[in-house]
């Protein structure tokens, strides 16, 4: 779909951003092919930008203009086409991305008002996003004592510029010390900008730190003047029953089917592993191979900090669990062109196409994501994604780096390991998955009717179970809310609500912060007044 709207769009401007600097380089490639040349579109109209991760000349060239474009962001302001790994789209201002306007000589300074920004009459008409973006770096990040130095300035854009170049300019505590590029400089006037709307609320919250944060959710906005398309062949697992992203699903994603079968398994990921332990792991794995007609992909754990006395600090895409099964693997005979091998949560988990020779994946070890993680998702997207929503999200985006999507209509087998965890809320992973590459249905994590699992499923939702029982007595709330994602208010005065959920003899509002966040998620809103 993307290839189709750009060979039919590019005229009127072009973001393409996706998760990895392979994909870059392969729409790139793909336009240079397929594209330039047709009605004057030039190469030199292309802008693809990335941090290198090779010497290849294509790498070379794309951290050349990435470097170019941090002297002079303004150089995207004509390009038409702009492709980018989508982590920058949302930790630099994302106006040079989203803006076509070849007679802009710069943009003003960004205030954070994304209404404004969105309803511009000169955007890109097309904003292509290819999967999920779920790495959120912040545009600024600011020690815990900034908001105090300001909090007895006034609180507008010039009081606050004027008490920074005052008692914090050019010391070593400085946060915007580092300015030797006009994309770092733009940086802090930005946040310079945002402060007077920010200040206030950061000193009532008094943390130990604070960030500017965007999100693909203010990329939303009534009225927007620009056509934004977000890919991803799991969404209706990620974003069901959401209302700011409108689904747009296909009858049958799979032609082929999945097969799960269990395989015995010794290993912890916290301990080292005795000899006899590893060798009947890799004897059984080399089963595996052995009797698969196709190359198989084996999943291992990745390495972590405090892992078997393992540290992953000299490189974040390493696992020596990996390479010491790759290696003891080849030393049993077994041909390399049998197998490949990553790891979970690694990239070509979720966006390659490079184990598609793959009839079969082995997954070693359960992999259970933290809530943190489906936290993050949902602040991104304005969402309600449940903790086993998002970890069968990761399971399908796994599964799918096989043969499975070529729709050949064969079977394919996962192997999962029997110490994996086998139940995602009243359901195994082995239904869910099935039922969705199978059959294209997508079977609830809780009952329907089980509003407890429900809030449970929510990080730190089994805290106010007890409130909101409470809440369901006194009669304002009900459970068809709880269980519906429609959208619900209720109101109580302070002193009511604490008659009902007593927290303290002096009741405070805050007392009731983590069940109105609780309530929120389930896009309840409970006012206090």
């Amino acid at each position: 779909m993307y290839k189709d709207i750009i060979k039919e769009h590019w005229k009127e401007g072009i973001l393409y951003a996706v998760d990895s600097r392979k994909e870059c380089l392969g729409m790139y490639r793909w336009i240079k092919e397929n594209v330039v040349g047709q009605e004057g579109l030039k190469e030199t109209d292309i802008w693809m930008m990335f941090t290198k991760d090779d010497n290849s000349n294509e790498q070379i060239e794309a951290e050349s203009k990435l470097n170019l474009y941090k002297q002079n962001p303004e150089i995207l302001l004509s390009k038409k086409i702009v492709i980018i790994p989508h982590p920058r789209l949302f930790s630099d201002i994302p106006g040079y991305f989203l803006v076509y306007n070849d007679k802009l000589k710069d943009l003003p300074i960004f205030d954070g008002d994304f209404k404004a920004l969105m309803t511009r009459n000169d955007l890109r008409q097309w904003i292509l996003i290819d999967e999920t973006p779920q790495f959120f770096k912040p545009l600024n990040k600011f020690p815990g004592w900034l908001p105090l130095t300001m909090k007895d300035c006034d609180c507008d854009e010039k009081g606050i510029r004027d008490t920074y170049n005052k008692n914090i300019k050019g010391f070593e505590f400085d946060p915007f010390k580092n300015i030797d590029t006009k994309l770092s400089r733009i940086k802090r006037d930005v946040a310079l900008k945002m402060f007077p709307n920010l200040i206030p609320d950061w000193l009532q919250k008094q943390q130990n730190s604070y960030s500017i944060q965007f999100y693909p959710k203010d990329l939303v906005q009534d009225g927007m003047n620009t056509h934004l398309y977000l890919a991803e062949g799991a969404g209706d697992i990620l974003f069901s029953g959401q209302k700011r992203f409108e689904l747009i699903d296909v009858e049958c994603k799979y032609k082929s089917k999945l097969e799960l079968k269990s395989f015995p398994f010794g290993l912890d990921r916290k301990k080292l592993p005795g000899n006899l332990e590893k060798q009947n792991f890799l004897n059984t794995l080399k089963g595996i191979i052995d009797q698969e007609s196709q190359k198989v992909l084996i999943v291992i754990w990745k390495d972590f900090k405090g892992d078997c006395g393992l540290d992953d600090s000299e490189g974040a895409n390493e696992s020596k669990w990996r390479d010491e099964v790759q290696s003891e693997l080849l030393k049993k005979g077994v041909s390399q062109d049998k197998f490949y091998i990553t790891y979970y949560g690694a990239s070509d988990s979720k966006s390659t196409n490079e184990y598609r020779d793959c009839g079969s994946i082995v997954c070693c070890g359960k992999w259970m994501l933290p809530a943190s993680s489906t936290d993050k998702l949902n602040s991104g997207y304005n969402g309600h994604c449940d903790a086993n929503d998002y970890n069968l999200y990761q399971y399908v985006q796994l599964v799918c780096r096989i043969g499975l999507r070529d729709h050949t209509g064969e079977t394919y087998r996962m192997y999962y390991s029997e110490d994996f965890h086998d139940k995602y809320g009243h359901f195994s992973l082995g239904e869910r998955l099935c039922e969705y590459i199978n059959n294209n249905k997508l079977v609830p994590s809780i009952n329907a009717s089980d509003w407890k699992g429900k809030i449970k499923s929510i990080r730190n939702g089994k805290r106010v179970i007890d409130d909101i029982k409470l809440l369901l007595l006194d009669g304002k709330l009900k459970e068809e809310m709880l269980l519906s994602d429609s959208n619900e208010s209720i109101e109580y005065n302070l002193r009511e609500l604490s008659g009902i959920i007593p927290k303290s003899k002096r009741p405070r509002k805050d007392d009731y912060d983590l069940l109105v966040k609780i309530l929120k998620e389930l896009n309840i809103n409970l006012g206090i007044n």
